[in-house]
């Protein structure tokens, strides 16, 4: 059995079914405002993973330090939010930081992804509502 709330449809055990026309948005329009998103996420898409610089050295992109430091998502869809940067630095001793990326939600900012396309999700109060509707139709 599916209900439809809206423009979600809802199956039985009250997974949320996204619309078919619905198509990934580029990750440079997902919200960067701690709202979580649906992303598509790909480790090896990262083009700048691990590059060299002129004197040889070994460079990190900001994905690759945050994975690096830390634990990355599997390939696929997951619940993304942006966030996690950090600052250890202090007038007197310069530490390390690094700016916000894109993490799994509800991690803590421990486990970074690598999105490469991105769906808005539904309002949760309005899932989590059909999800314990009793069964009759919405």
């Amino acid at each position: 059995m599916t209900r439809r709330l809206s423009e979600l449809e809802i199956n039985a055990s009250g997974c949320v079914l996204a619309p078919r026309e619905q198509k990934w948005l580029p990750m440079d329009t997902a919200p960067k405002d701690g709202t979580p998103i649906l992303a598509l996420c790909v480790h090896d898409a990262d083009p700048e993973y691990s590059a060299y610089s002129a004197d040889g050295r070994t460079m990190l992109s900001l994905y690759a330090a945050h994975a690096e430091g830390l634990e990355r998502v599997q390939d696929g869809p997951h619940v993304l939010v942006w966030g996690g940067g950090f600052d250890d630095s202090t007038w007197e001793c310069p530490g390390a930081s690094l700016p916000d990326w894109w993490f799994q939600y509800g991690s803590d900012f421990e486990i970074a992804a690598y999105p490469i396309g991105w769906l808005p999700i539904p309002e949760w109060t309005a899932i989590l509502a059909a999800a314990q509707n009793d069964g009759s139709s919405t």
